[in-house]
C-alpha cells in the first residue's frame, strides 16, 4: 500500500488480515484512509462511517470524530451519522460540540421514533454531566423519560439523581416507571419497589413502606434489603 496507495485489491487483502488478527483499530484506520481513494461520494461515506464506528469501539474517539465530520459533510441530513458524531464527541470530551449536534437532531425530530428521541435526550444529559451542569442534566433526563417511559436506563439514572438531590417525588415517579413500564434496564422491578419502600419509610409512611417492601419481595424473595427494611418498620 505504501507503493500502491489506495489499490483496492491490496486494501481488501490487508483489511481481511487485520480483521482475522483482531486489529480492529488498524482496520478502522485503513478504511478511513481508503475512503480518500473511493470512486464516489457514497463509497467514501460508507468507508468513513464504518471506519469511524470501529475506531469508536476501539477507544479512539478523536480519530472517529475527524472521520465522522467528513462523513457528515458528505451527507449533512443523515441522522445515523450525526448520532455517531455526537457519540464520538461525548467520548472525546467535546461536550459543547455534542450539545450542538444533539440539539440539532432534537429540533429536527418531527416524526422520529420516540425511543430515538429519548436516546438523544439521554446523550444530552451525559454532555451536561461532562460540563458539570446538574440542572441541565436533570432536565434532559426528565425529557427523555417523558418521551419514552420504557427506557429503563433513563428511569434508573433519573431515580438515582433525584434521590441523591432529595427530590423524593421525582424519584418515586421514575421508580414507578420502572415497575410499570421499563422491563429492561440496570434496575429490576424488585429493587425499584424496595426503593419506593425506603422513601416511604423515610417520610414516615409506614403503611406504604410495608406495601412496597412486600411487593419487592414478591418480585424477588431473596432481596435482602427489602427483608431488612420490612423487619425494621414492622
Amino acid at each position: 500500500l505504501e507503493q500502491f496507495r489506495g489499490e483496492p485489491r491490496l486494501v481488501s487483502r490487508l483489511a481481511k488480515l487485520y480483521e482475522a488478527a483482531g486489529e480492529l483499530a488498524k482496520l478502522g484506520q485503513l478504511m478511513i484512509e481508503a475512503a480518500e481513494q473511493a470512486p464516489d461520494d457514497e463509497a467514501r461515506f460508507q468507508a468513513l462511517t464504518q471506519g469511524a464506528e470501529m475506531l469508536l469501539r476501539q477507544g479512539d474517539p478523536g480519530g472517529a470524530f475527524a472521520a465522522l465530520e467528513k462523513a457528515t459533510a458528505l451527507k449533512p441530513k443523515d441522522r445515523a451519522v450525526r448520532r455517531l458524531l455526537a457519540d464520538a464527541s461525548l467520548a472525546a470530551g467535546l461536550f459543547v460540540e455534542a450539545i450542538e449536534i444533539l440539539q440539532s437532531l432534537i429540533n429536527d425530530a418531527k416524526g422520529v421514533d420516540a425511543a430515538e428521541v429519548a436516546g438523544l435526550y439521554h446523550r444530552l444529559s451525559r454532555a451536561a454531566f461532562g460540563q458539570g451542569d446538574d440542572e441541565a442534566r436533570l432536565n434532559a433526563l426528565k425529557k427523555a423519560l417523558d418521551v419514552d417511559r420504557r427506557n429503563g436506563d433513563v428511569a434508573a439514572e433519573l431515580a438515582d439523581m433525584a434521590e441523591e438531590s432529595g427530590d423524593d417525588d421525582l424519584a418515586l415517579k421514575a421508580l414507578r416507571t420502572i415497575t410499570l413500564h421499563a422491563g429492561k434496564g440496570p434496575m429490576t422491578p424488585a429493587v425499584a419497589f424496595y426503593r419506593q419502600a425506603r422513601i416511604a419509610a423515610r417520610q414516615g409512611d409506614k403503611q406504604r413502606a410495608i406495601i412496597f417492601a412486600k411487593r419487592a419481595l414478591q418480585e424477588n424473595p431473596e432481596l435482602e434489603q427489602a427483608q431488612e427494611l420490612l423487619r425494621e418498620i414492622r
